[in-house]
């Protein structure tokens, strides 16, 4: 959701949450559920601490200070889709991390395909720098045992998201073999100028488009409906020649398998599974613990706080505890019994060392350690997710 669409365009410090949102009516079918209405309300608390913090208004937030609320948000244990943990105070992003143990990989189910049938006319827009666009692959899907022949338009767009264009720039006929699971091309040779275009099929039957996982940057997706084009979000797959030397929109390769739970993961800057790939340290379930992941800062650092995050509720520790390099000894900075939450943010007294140990006692399910952040709080104030003067030996 954009930040822009929680503030009054009229009043300069009018904020709002909820369902009445600046949205239009297809928009507001998702934005209106009760859980994402109330994360509106997160973010604009929030954007209101930082406006205040730094004389501005919501709209110059948005212009010189929305890296600094997408980051407050995560450090408060939002999801941000795809957006890392890049908090410049988390002293354990420039930490190294070390564990006792690592547990084996995985392997993993493979994506499920989400394809949209061609019931009706559908778009996909895209920014292209010109001057031709060759040729556009769509990844289209089969389930007709004869051949399928589809018809492709290219239509110039005003800008990203609008449809409105009528004329077709060029048009392209391909023939899909039945039972066809895969790339199909349509060979358009025209001539464009730099800017956004739409290709659209025809309906047909027996034939659908599939969706990339992850939609590609400056791209859009409509499908037509009582003789207009209703804009949705996600993305229908195309490739573009001559493009980028990968696929437009290809999603990110997976981190190599033997990585799955090492200990790195605690700080890779995302704080939860994402599309299968766990993010998580894990210990060898074959050792018997306690088992620890370590951060090894190089040098002594002073902290206050500590931020862990568990692989899920089920899959978290119990009872465990952080612990300071003191000379050639540990020492235990606070001991969690009986936890049964998945995220929890840990005060103490302030502290100095140069490494910093979670030593993980009792586990439920498949425990997983998927983030770690070290902070100092000590001067605390607005905009940093804690208020100023708050009592230590917190935990929560």
């Amino acid at each position: 959701m954009p930040f822009r669409c929680l503030y009054s365009k009229d009043v300069k410090n009018l904020m709002m949450a909820g369902r009445c949102i600046s949205v239009s009516h297809v928009a507001l079918g998702a934005t209106r559920v009760m859980i994402t209405c109330g994360l509106q309300g997160q973010a604009v608390g929030t954007a209101a601490a930082i406006c205040k913090l730094r004389g501005t208004t919501p709209r110059g937030l948005l212009q010189s200070h929305v890296g600094e609320l997408q980051q407050q948000l995560l450090k408060d244990g939002c999801y941000l889709i795809d957006l890392p943990n890049r908090d410049p105070r988390d002293l354990a992003l420039s930490a190294k991390a070390v564990a006792s143990s690592t547990a084996p990989p995985e392997s993993l189910k493979a994506p499920r395909l989400v394809v949209h049938p061609l019931n009706c006319a559908r778009a996909v827009m895209f920014q292209v720098a010109g001057p031709r666009i060759e040729k556009v692959a769509l990844h289209l899907v089969s389930e007709s045992d004869q051949p399928i022949e589809v018809k492709l338009g290219l239509r110039a767009a005003k800008s990203l998201g609008d449809f409105s264009a009528a004329a077709d720039l060029a048009t392209a006929v391909a023939t899909v073999p039945p039972q066809r699971r895969g790339w199909v091309e349509f060979l358009l040779d025209a001539e464009v100028k730099p800017g956004f275009y739409y290709v659209w099929l025809a309906p047909a039957k027996q034939l659908g488009w599939s969706l990339f996982d992850r939609a590609p940057p400056e791209t859009a997706r409509a499908y037509r409906a009582a003789g207009q084009w209703q804009r949705m979000s996600e993305c229908y797959t195309f490739q573009l020649t001559p493009g980028p030397e990968a696929p437009a929109g290809e999603v990110a390769k997976t981190p190599p398998r033997e990585t799955m739970f090492v200990a790195s993961n605690v700080h890779n800057g995302f704080a939860r599974a994402i599309r299968g790939w766990p993010n998580a340290w894990r210990p060898d379930p074959k050792e018997p613990l306690p088992q620890w992941v370590e951060l090894d800062f190089g040098r002594p650092v002073a902290f206050d706080t500590v931020h862990v995050t568990f692989q899920t509720k089920a899959d978290r520790a119990v009872d465990f505890r952080l612990e300071a390099a003191e000379r050639d000894r540990w020492r235990t900075l606070i001991a969690v019994t009986g936890n049964e939450d998945r995220r929890r943010v840990i005060g103490f007294e302030r502290t100095s060392t140069p490494k910093l140990r979670l030593v993980v006692e009792k586990t439920a399910g498949d425990m997983g350690v998927c983030e770690i952040r070290v902070y100092d709080e000590r001067d605390a104030g607005p905009g940093t997710g804690l208020p100023q003067g708050a009592p230590k030996n917190r935990s929560r």
